[in-house]
């Protein structure tokens, strides 16, 4: 019964987070370009990408996700959002539960795992320059 419930859960995670957003920003040198004084100059952004794209985010997600043991037993569940940044050379850093489960740090230990681990992703750029780029993601955690 629990491993239906697990699996129930995953595929409940992975369609929830099919319909999330990210909500990313992409950093600038605002120096330079304030410098010139032009408000009109036009930028080539490019938004990182996990290796193989959203789908394959999914599912790393949905694989890697391990209940965690007391929150499945006492029926904890929720959303955690965890904040991170993908570097110059396509790796997290500064991973941080933005907004986690009440009583469950369980959940906000495994949202923050699952992320720090994350493979490199293809970096983003502007105007060709990598660059670092924020973004929050929602785990949803349902059992």
């Amino acid at each position: 019964m629990k491993l239906n419930s697990i699996l129930i859960s995953k595929a409940t995670l992975i369609l929830v987070l099919l319909f999330a957003c990210f909500i990313s920003k992409a950093q600038t040198d605002n120096n330079q370009n304030n410098s010139q004084g032009d408000s009109t100059k036009i930028y080539k952004e490019e938004m990182p990408e996990f290796p193989g794209g959203e789908t394959k985010l999914f599912k790393y997600i949905g694989k890697s996700m391990k209940y965690p043991k007391w929150e499945a037993e006492n029926r904890i569940s929720g959303t955690v959002y965890v904040s991170y940044e993908i570097n110059e050379e396509g790796k997290v850093q500064n991973a941080r539960v933005s907004k986690g489960v009440i009583g469950g740090t369980g959940l906000d230990n495994e949202a923050l795992r699952i992320i720090q681990n994350m493979p490199a992703w293809k970096p983003g750029k502007v105007n060709g320059k990598p660059v670092t780029v924020k973004f929050t993601l929602p785990v949803k955690f349902k059992l």
